[in-house]
């Protein structure tokens, strides 16, 4: 990476440069005005400042950082919000366009443009001259996206040529014209993790961006702008005195005879009432089992009210979730919604996520986590190498949805990975215990009590009637299964309407072009060719971007309505979705 400091700011040539303590300019010394002689390099201090910044008044708003003059109203002054320099749109060598006005100087660009982490977008924009000239965003490192620059191609070229390589791509399309948005969200603060005085700033984490995105603001800004998250982080921080058991219940414990108190306005039906206390009970008699309701039945909401109510009878070991990594924001939805008293952590990512993470929520806040959200595939990444997890042994209780991953027994790593986790009690949640034969079904319940149902023996040989209800009531204290029909909820019928959608034009000509790709597979009548040509038709009938190849010179913006225009089938939906939120 090159700075604008191996530069002579007159010649644009590298070279023995004197280099300016005010700002980033260098210059050679025959090149500086007036020039400088060999003889006064000898005298020169170690805080030189060039013509530019002797010359101007830099420290003040009234005249023009490159020029020095003052503000006039054919030529007014630009205030640099990094500094306290104004300067001449037409002094400064970025471009200036009343579509996209410059809101730093020169000099506070390429100081900033130093540490580039990547390019986002590029846009064409008209200078004073109403020359089109093409200028790149570009984020910072260590910096959300909120301080993004805009910055000429000419510049970022000279300094970042892989970084502009990277960018193009080798079958990038050439530029469209159009504006790649930053989406608003990533601007937004989702929360505080941590607070250092000097400088006053917080370690934020932007919402819908990863922890590996995380970056110091200051304190201001999060202050004025997001003090909710302020108060969450404090809270965060607090250290609650509970009246907790001095020793966990070895029998049987009250049952809820009605929801226990969640949050006003709402409350469990009476099956989800009764899988809270078949989930109670268990805890207390340290029986592991299965909640197998059928879907749509609410096991998620009963998980969170059984964790609430242990946290709030003063268990407030920490709580692992275990979920697929499409689910875990749906859970931390859930619990801040039934359960907002726990504070909840979604625990996965990358390398590096996890390792800040680690650092500042669960290493600063030990002890003041009470759920703990995970995926799959953090576990067994965690077993094997990370170690974060078994560093909160014990938990309280172990939960893991879609439970049925588990049937492959411990051949699979996930199994012997979760194995690992120490807790006093696990729940596996499932609405399909038995999907293809009892094998599976002992893996299961292996898996929660491998003393008991160490062998399958019993699961292979039900010969008889009488085996099936030995084997039914060995296994009912395991089970808890509930369907639709079993507790009779008030459902409307479902009423099924098939709407034929037609291609949009993009999958017209993907269609068109796969079969003529494909003439001579399907004119030798081969059955494993045809096949292969069936399923790309089909997921070009899904989606043209399905299929390789397609759509890489499409423009890219607006990204969204993009992927809804390639597909009928999308652009249907995205009319009924917003017709169902409108009413």
């Amino acid at each position: 990476q090159e700075s604008p400091r191996n530069f002579c700011f007159r010649c644009q040539r590298g070279g023995n440069l004197l280099c300016c303590e005010s700002c980033t300019r260098s210059f050679h010394p025959d090149h500086h005005d007036p020039p400088i002689s060999a003889e006064e390099l000898k005298f020169l201090g170690d805080s030189w400042a060039c013509c530019f910044c002797s010359n101007s008044p830099i420290h003040s708003s009234e005249h023009c950082f490159t020029c020095g003059g003052a503000g006039e109203i054919a030529k007014p002054l630009m205030p640099c919000k990094s500094c306290l320099r104004s300067y001449h749109p037409g002094c400064s060598s970025l471009p200036y366009s009343e579509e996209l006005p410059n809101t730093r100087c020169e000099s506070c660009v390429f100081r900033e443009i130093l540490h580039v982490e990547s390019i986002r977008a590029s846009r064409i924009i008209k200078d004073r001259d109403a020359k089109d000239v093409e200028v790149l965003l570009l984020k910072l490192e260590g910096k959300g996206h909120r301080h993004n620059l805009w910055v000429p191609f000419s510049v970022v070229s000279s300094m970042y040529p892989r970084k502009i390589q990277a960018y193009r791509g080798p079958r990038r399309i050439p530029y469209s014209g159009s504006v790649p948005e930053i989406p608003p969200e990533w601007l937004k603060v989702h929360k505080v993790i941590a607070f250092r005085k000097h400088p006053s700033e917080y370690l934020v984490k932007w919402r819908n961006l990863p922890y590996s995105e995380v970056s110091w603001d200051s304190a201001k800004f999060v202050k004025e702008n997001f003090p909710a998250c302020i108060l969450q982080y404090e809270e965060s921080l607090r250290v609650v005195e509970t009246n907790r058991p001095s020793t966990r219940p070895k029998g049987l414990i009250d049952f809820h005879q009605k929801t226990p108190y969640l949050v006003e306005g709402m409350s469990l039906f009476d099956y989800q009432l009764e899988g809270l206390n078949w989930m109670r009970f268990g805890w207390s008699t340290r029986q592991n089992g299965i909640l197998a309701d059928e879907m749509g039945l609410g096991k998620t909401i009963q998980a969170v009210a059984f964790v609430a109510s242990l946290h709030d009878a003063g268990w407030t070991h920490p709580f692992l979730i275990v979920a697929p990594l499409s689910t875990l924001e749906n859970w931390e939805r859930e619990f801040s919604l039934w359960a907002p008293q726990l504070r909840t952590l979604l625990f996965h990512g990358s390398a590096e996520s996890r390792k800040i993470i680690a650092r500042y929520e669960l290493g600063a806040k030990r002890g003041r986590i009470h759920v703990i959200i995970t995926s799959y595939e953090t576990i067994m990444v965690d077993a094997r190498s990370d170690n974060i997890i078994s560093k909160l042994q014990p938990f309280q209780s172990l939960v893991v949805d879609e439970g049925h991953r588990l049937k492959a027994g411990n051949e699979s790593v996930l199994v012997r990975s979760l194995s690992k986790v120490k807790a006093s009690h696990k729940v596996l949640l499932t609405g399909t215990p038995l999907q293809t034969n009892l094998q599976e079904l002992h893996a299961l319940l292996n898996f929660l009590n491998p003393i008991a149902f160490h062998k399958n023996g019993s699961f292979e040989a039900l010969s008889t009637s009488e085996d099936v209800q030995l084997l039914r009531e060995r296994l009912q204290p395991f089970i808890l299964r509930r369907t639709k029909w079993d507790v009779k909820l008030d459902l409307p019928p479902r009423v099924e309407v098939e709407v034929p959608v037609p291609l949009s034009n993009i999958q017209v000509d993907c269609y068109a072009a796969i079969l003529d790709k494909s003439f001579s597979v399907l004119t030798h009548s081969r059955r494993s060719g045809a096949r292969n040509v069936l399923m790309e038709l089909r997921k070009c009938c899904n989606h043209a971007f399905l299929v390789s190849d397609i759509g890489m010179g499409v423009a890219e913006y607006p990204r969204l309505k993009l992927l809804i225009s390639a597909s009928g089938k999308l652009s249907i939906l995205d009319g009924m979705l917003q017709r169902l939120k409108d009413e």
